[in-house]
């Protein structure tokens, strides 16, 4: 643990002590740094530099949040990758482009720039679900102008791009696990975009509708301009919770079912490689991120630009999370990003 991340510990101990009898906040925090140095190898040091292009920026998707990437984050700091994840969530009344623009972009520009990477320097980029769509926007539309978003689910600008036309030339390959390049198609966008819990997720369940004006700008095909090489990752589910009509959406006749949530052959897209993990464990929406099967798919894509061969039989191998409390772990993200944070404050 680094001194001011240790330093960081003992205040938050400190001040524990001082506000609750039989040191009840000091014990939580003790545990809570005891766990982050178990953790230490699956999480990126904060004053950790990468060389041009090793950086691994690591998007989540919808109402998720970085600690799927537990897992990915210890493999790619294994390979010798900095491993980025960053955490990411709308304000009320923001669609996908306002997101995009106004939320993910700059926490992605604050996680380089704490990672003391140059501004101008390369990176990679791998995501989930909505994640994925959200980074298509901001490498195929860098010039599109909308601050402010409308009731039919359009937007209107200020008549000034709000993307980063940069950005095509830095992001050196963009990987997306279970992103709904066609749209969900199993019927859980639209219930999420009438009915999610948290009301403010709600309109970027509606922008995963295939028919929403965001997915409509976005189509399914990669745009000839974006040179940035992509790879797009279906899933699918032994035993899915529902039933929903298997479909084929790269049109070689063979249709595929679902991860809980998107389609697996829903998340092709035309001009990028497509694969399908079929697997037996982790093989749902939210756990398909641990499978050890599918971060080797990243690290030969992100290594040498070579794409998978697909599941021909479920793969039930490895679990690339074991050992990874997912709340401790977020815990343990969370202390680093607040160590950084009073870093910078000093």
């Amino acid at each position: 643990m680094s001194a001011s991340l240790g330093d960081h510990c003992a205040r938050k101990i400190g001040r524990g002590l001082q506000a609750v009898k039989a040191g009840l906040v000091a014990g939580s925090c003790i545990r809570l740094c005891a766990a982050l140095l178990l953790l230490s190898t699956a999480l990126p040091s904060i004053a950790q530099s990468a060389e041009e292009g090793q950086a691994v920026v690591l998007v989540h998707g919808f109402d998720s949040g970085p600690e799927i990437w537990r897992g990915t984050a210890r493999i790619l700091q294994e390979r010798g990758y900095l491993a980025l994840p960053v955490l990411w969530a709308p304000e009320a009344g923001q669609r996908a482009p306002q997101v995009a623009t106004q939320v993910l972009l700059p926490r992605i520009r604050e996680a380089l720039s704490a990672a003391g990477i140059p501004p101008e320097s390369g990176f990679h980029v791998i995501t989930h679900s909505l994640g994925g769509l959200l980074l298509r926007f901001l490498l195929e539309h860098p010039g599109e102008d909308a601050d402010e978003p409308l009731s039919n689910g359009s937007w209107r600008g200020d008549g000034v791009p709000d993307g980063d036309p940069n950005l095509r030339q830095q992001v050196r390959s963009l990987i997306m696990l279970s992103t709904p390049n066609q749209g969900a198609r199993t019927g859980v966008a639209r219930m999420a975009c009438s009915a999610y819990h948290r009301k403010e997720w709600r309109p970027l369940g509606c922008d995963m509708l295939l028919t929403s004006p965001f997915q409509t700008l976005l189509g399914t095909r990669k745009p000839s301009e974006v040179d940035t090489p992509y790879l797009a990752i279906g899933v699918e589910a032994p035993a899915p919770l529902f039933f929903a009509p298997p479909y084929d959406g790269d049109g070689d006749g063979q249709r595929a079912g679902h991860d809980n949530a998107v389609m697996a052959e829903a998340a092709q897209l035309d001009g990028a490689p497509f694969v399908v993990w079929r697997g037996w464990r982790q093989a749902d929406h939210f756990h398909s991120t641990c499978s050890e099967t599918v971060n080797g798919w990243f690290l030969s894509f992100l290594d040498r630009g070579a794409v998978p061969e697909p599941s021909t039989a479920r793969s039930g191998r490895g679990d690339a999370c074991r050992g990874l409390a997912k709340g401790a772990w977020r815990k343990a993200w969370e202390l680093r990003q607040d160590a950084a944070q009073s870093g910078d404050r000093r």
